[in-house]
């Protein structure tokens, strides 16, 4: 159901990935700064595979990244719902 791609070569779940992704970044460069933005809208692998490659042990890597994650979906909370800036 899922396997068929569009006329451009994908899938309809990339489709649907990138017009969400499209979307959201309209909402944060509308909602919250500038940097925020940026740091929201950066390449996820990209920078998984940069942290990746600094050789820091699986748990502290995973510590580091859930806590960036927990601090950015804080200060979107606190921004979007809340209003706080």
């Amino acid at each position: 159901m899922f396997s068929k791609e569009n006329g451009d070569g994908r899938s309809p779940i990339d489709t649907a990935v990138v017009t969400t992704r499209r979307v959201l970044e309209r909402l944060a460069v509308h909602y919250v700064s500038q940097r925020m933005a940026w740091k929201l809208l950066k390449d996820v692998p990209k920078s998984a595979a940069r942290k990746a490659q600094r050789g820091m042990p699986s748990m502290i890597y995973f510590c580091s990244v859930t806590k960036t994650t927990c601090r950015g979906l804080t200060y979107l909370f606190n921004t979007l719902l809340l209003g706080f800036t």
